[in-house]
């Protein structure tokens, strides 16, 4: 078994190649296994890496597995996840060492900060998101919400802190017109959605934007997209509810009946005569079609060990 940790220098507050250099050093002094230490360089830089080393294994005499320790947030996740999916040999599990880790706090019974449990650990297929031609591993969504992040992200240069520019972001939102004129489509040709909308989420897991648990009923191995569309609304009544949105309880509020259209499906196509704003795990995208599909086991994933009570 190889094991390459990919590190993203620029994830989080500060550099954290050096502490992970020397936790990995002591961890591996007394260990068999191989492993290997990358440090990305820029934007798609993980995609590339991770691909070009999967390839070459695949190509050789004898294949062996290679687990990716991505250390990082979600947008080095997303990096990764589109070099993994389609090489049989290739594992992956996630350090969190960026300022956004969404698709962990699915699994809050799992510590992954444990670097020995994820060596260590238990591995498990999971589903990704197909969106067009990249890949998504924990939510694509559509509407004001990616438009918040597409404008923290263009506007963070201006701001000591993300939270800041965050909420520059959010206010600048607000006061523009709210809603995209959408059409959604699921499986057999059924129209889920077709008026204004104030955002779309199509998850695999149940939380993104730091924490908003989006989509309380998703399960990432049950072959099947969690599609959640809030209609337009007005800002007193965006302001009245998004607490109950932040911490996952709009489906099953009645405050949300005439509010929120709920469904899964295997596939959707999300189509508008306008530009959408796409954002995939942190990273925008505008585009007038999105079709996503649930992509069943396409990740070996691997959880971390879950300590005995002897070992506690």
């Amino acid at each position: 078994m190889k094991h390459c940790f990919i590190i993203n220098p620029f994830a989080g507050r500060y550099d954290s190649t050096k502490d992970l250099e020397e936790k990995l050093e002591k961890i591996f002094e007394n260990r068999s296994d191989i492993y290997e230490i990358y440090v990305t360089t820029g934007p798609n830089d993980a995609t590339i890496e991770i691909k070009k080393r999967c390839i070459a294994n695949e190509k050789s005499e004898n294949p062996e597995d290679i687990t990716f320790y991505i250390c990082g947030g979600d947008g080095t996740c997303f990096e990764a996840i589109n070099g993994i999916v389609g090489y049989p040999h290739a594992r992956m599990t996630i350090v969190p060492v960026g300022s956004c880790n969404d698709f962990l706090k699915s699994y809050p019974e799992c510590d992954f900060s444990n670097i020995e449990n994820l060596i260590d650990g238990e591995e498990k297929t999971i589903d990704v998101l197909k969106v067009n031609d990249r890949y998504s591993l924990n939510v694509a969504n559509i509407g004001y919400d990616a438009k918040v992040n597409y404008d923290c992200v263009r506007f963070r240069y201006k701001y000591k802190t993300v939270k800041q520019s965050y909420n520059h972001a959010i206010i600048r939102n607000i006061l523009k017109p709210l809603g995209d004129m959408v059409k959604i489509t699921t499986d057999n040709n059924e129209i889920l959605f077709n008026k204004k909308a104030l955002l779309i989420v199509v998850a695999n897991g149940q939380y993104y934007g730091g924490g908003f648990r989006c989509a309380p009923y998703a399960i990432c191995d049950d072959g099947l997209l969690d599609i959640v569309v809030v209609k337009k609304v007005n800002i007193l009544t965006f302001a009245r509810l998004i607490k109950y949105y932040k911490i996952g309880e709009h489906l099953a509020n009645p405050k949300f009946n005439n509010i929120i259209t709920y469904g899964k499906s295997q596939k959707v196509t999300i189509e508008s005569d306008d530009l959408l704003c796409l954002c995939l795990d942190g990273e925008t995208f505008h585009m007038n079609k999105i079709e996503i599909e649930s992509v069943p086991n396409a990740v070996r994933f691997v959880f971390p060990r879950v300590k005995s009570k002897n070992e506690a």
